[in-house]
């Protein structure tokens, strides 16, 4: 009885001390033009930036990002804009799409991050309101786009591209009772493969996932298509190595990415103008070829300014021209198709310590474009006006919001 008792008297003496605990994790930490934000809405939009492969000083990132839902917030209220329960779903169900996910399933995966479904939940209200709020004051301000920048983009901006990725795979499912050694094996698979013929071997071996009869290739994928945090690290990765092991949905991956490449949704170009310069250096060191290139980039916002950067070079040193893409050296075609227009790349020269600096100047489109691509481009355009607007207004906010820590 004595020792019941003594036990008692422990858990009264320790309530106060866990009410003073609960009491800080849900204490204003900051004040937005007198709305609060609690430190356990910043400890949970950190935890949730993680898990969706946000880097940098997380607390912090939160803190602005938080600072900003509240102006949001508030400055919906002030136009009487509100949201029902069917687009704050519909916004859910939009989001987890962009990574090919079910609402459940991202939200599933969230939590198994530690992620509360309510804050994912805040987050994606917060950016709908402020879409709105974007829209109601702006969106007649940018109905007046010219047939003739559509005209100019269709020219100068090949348009929305897609990043396919060139990916092999491993994939060990987790099972509780031997996550401990899973994780251990994927961290020696990683480190042991590293080429691509190393990591095939590997694939055929340990992979759990359909690929491995195929030593683990997934072809060309839409990046799109990857778990959140598998788009992260591919992204982050150079081509022709392995990336360290991810876990997403209950699976470690480890990923081989191969190659990329972009492509437009609508067409192909006709053709393909570009530019090409030959460096080569009395020192014979690629690092002095290097330099000069970098100077020439500098100086070079287009093919023409190029030209004339160069029109005291040797000649033949300089050289422009348009192919069909098919017909392009293979190397050119390698870097052209996942360069943008005005973009530069540099090659191996044809001597040593020699370069070859190339340029795409523009991709050439025929003359007839389809209704579905001038209106996606019309919509690229308003949109992009409609940015420049909320960057401006939401700066206005920002400088006259009363924050207070």
């Amino acid at each position: 009885m004595s020792k019941i008792r003594f036990l008692l008297a422990i858990v009264i003496w320790a309530l106060p001390l866990l009410a003073h605990s609960q009491s800080d994790r849900f204490a204003t930490a900051i004040s937005v033009n007198g709305i609060p934000i609690s430190n356990y809405e910043i400890s949970q939009r950190a935890v949730m930036l993680k898990a969706l492969s946000i880097r940098g000083d997380l607390r912090e990132q939160a803190e602005r990002d938080l600072i900003d839902d509240r102006l949001y917030l508030s400055e919906a209220r002030r136009l009487g804009i509100f949201l029902s329960e069917q687009e704050i779903s519909a916004g859910i169900e939009e989001y987890a799409s962009r990574a090919n996910m079910s609402p459940e399933s991202f939200l599933a995966e969230l939590t198994s991050e530690g992620v509360d479904p309510e804050t994912f939940r805040a987050f994606i209200q917060a950016g709908l309101l402020w879409r709105q709020v974007v829209s109601a004051l702006y969106s007649g301000k940018v109905t007046n786009i010219t047939q003739n920048e559509i005209d100019s983009a269709l020219q100068f901006d090949p348009g929305v591209t897609t990043e396919f990725v060139l990916l092999s795979e491993i994939v060990i499912v987790l099972d509780p009772d031997l996550a401990s050694a899973q994780r251990t094996l994927a961290r020696q698979v990683y480190e042991s493969a590293r080429t691509l013929s190393q990591f095939r071997e590997a694939a055929t071996a340990v992979s759990q996932a359909p690929s491995r009869v195929r030593g683990g290739d997934l072809g060309w994928l839409p990046i799109s298509a990857l778990p959140p945090r598998l788009q992260a690290a591919v992204r982050a990765a150079p081509s022709g190595a392995a990336i360290p092991p991810v876990v997403s949905q209950n699976q470690i991956y480890i990923i081989f990415k191969r190659s990329t490449r972009t492509e437009n949704p609508f067409r192909d170009a006709e053709a393909i103008d570009y530019a090409t310069l030959q460096i080569r250096t009395k020192s014979r060191k690629r690092s002095d070829a290097v330099a000069i290139a970098n100077q020439i980039m500098e100086r070079s916002p287009n093919c023409t300014q190029m030209l004339l950067a160069t029109q005291n070079w040797p000649k033949g040193a300089f050289k422009r021209q348009t192919s069909k893409f098919v017909e392009l050296d293979e190397r050119y075609a390698a870097e052209i198709s996942v360069l943008d227009n005005a973009e530069f790349a540099i090659l191996p020269g044809k001597t040593n310590g020699a370069i070859e600096l190339l340029m795409l100047c523009r991709r050439v489109f025929g003359p007839q474009e389809s209704t579905q691509e001038r209106d996606a481009v019309f919509t690229r355009l308003r949109d992009r006006k409609l940015e420049a607007y909320a960057r401006v207004h939401l700066e206005r906010l920002r400088s006259n919001a009363i924050i207070e820590r």
